[in-house]
């Protein structure tokens, strides 16, 4: 004879179900868990080498300053004036040589002739870090002078009364990503991501026309200013030419 199960609502079989899970955890409710030993020596030598990596080996300071004091030596009074009588040779003496030729180029010039050089360059360093980009040289019959220049100044806007919002318009069920108005200033376009273009009318915001034709997102809207015709471009990577006329793409 089959024993005859006893039927419960499902809220006490989820009461139950919670009494036992909390009756075999309860003890470790807020226990962080236990520390892996090898986890946390592993950890350990990874942050070691990436942030100390670069200084971990360096020599010690006694070390540095033994190693410095090897390389660089103090350079004698002694040994710099026996120096001073040194002469370095090249392959051949300057200026002549076989197969050398003394150009007008290799001729030194002389010190009384730089001013004369200076004077007629009329450019020399002095001058050129000494020139003021606030001055302009001008000519006046046979002479020159510096006149400062002109201040530039900044075009000042025209105040206007504080704009106010005029009118929301709603409609598209995407981002609005375009808006085009007519040449006539009749009505305007807006494409969106919704995939439509919308036009409406601008003086009463009302909505009178909408396209459909791009596969995805309509990028860019503009008006023909001598044909009906409206342009328009989307992510769909095609540009379509509506005729509105015929409200045909």
């Amino acid at each position: 004879m089959v024993e005859e199960v006893q039927k419960h609502s499902v809220h006490t079989l989820v009461f139950r179900s919670l009494k036992r899970t909390h009756d075999m955890f309860i003890t470790d409710q807020g226990i962080p868990p236990a520390k892996d030993d090898k986890g946390e020596i592993l950890k350990r030598r990874v942050k070691t080498i990436d942030e100390y990596k670069m200084v971990k080996d360096l020599p010690k300071e006694g070390q540095r300053k033994q190693q410095q004091q090897s390389v660089i030596k103090p350079y004698e009074t002694n040994q710099w004036q026996q120096n001073q009588d040194t002469l370095i040779q090249g392959t051949h003496p300057y200026p002549g040589g076989p197969g050398k030729f003394v150009t007008c180029f290799l001729i030194p010039i002389p010190m009384t002739d730089l001013g004369q050089i200076e004077a007629q360059l009329g450019s020399s360093v002095q001058d050129i870090r000494g020139s003021d980009q606030s001055k302009a040289l001008v000519t006046i019959g046979q002479q020159q002078a510096l006149v400062p220049k002109k201040a530039q100044t900044m075009a000042k806007p025209v105040w206007h009364p504080p704009w106010k919002l005029y009118r929301v318009i709603s409609g598209h069920l995407g981002w609005v990503r375009c808006v085009a108005v007519e040449p006539g200033n009749q009505w305007f376009a807006t494409g969106a991501n919704d995939r439509m273009i919308k036009i409406w009318d601008l003086a009463s915001g009302t909505l009178k026309l909408s396209l459909t034709g791009h596969i995805s997102a309509v990028r860019g809207v503009v008006v023909s200013p001598r044909q009906p015709y409206l342009f328009s471009c989307g992510e769909d990577k095609q540009v379509k030419c509506w005729d509105l006329e015929y409200n045909k793409g």
